[in-house]
């Protein structure tokens, strides 16, 4: 999975430098770089989050749409 993800990354690198589109994928990936241990504790929390304490807005939604 690293590498896929690692190949997506430099293929959006690719076309930034061939003019393809402007992606601005290398300046996510430093700001993902400087910000990585911020990121990493977010995603911790999210993992730990008790979903079972809130209901899912499609569900609700579905409720009322009939």
């Amino acid at each position: 999975m690293n590498e896929l993800f690692k190949r997506i990354l430099d293929f959006y690198e690719d076309l930034e430098r061939k003019k393809v589109f402007d992606t601005k994928i290398k300046d996510a990936m430093i700001l993902g770089a400087q910000n990585q241990k911020e990121i990493v504790a977010h995603l911790g929390n999210l993992m730990e989050l008790k979903t079972d304490r809130y209901k899912d807005a499609i569900d609700e939604w579905n409720k009322h749409s009939t």
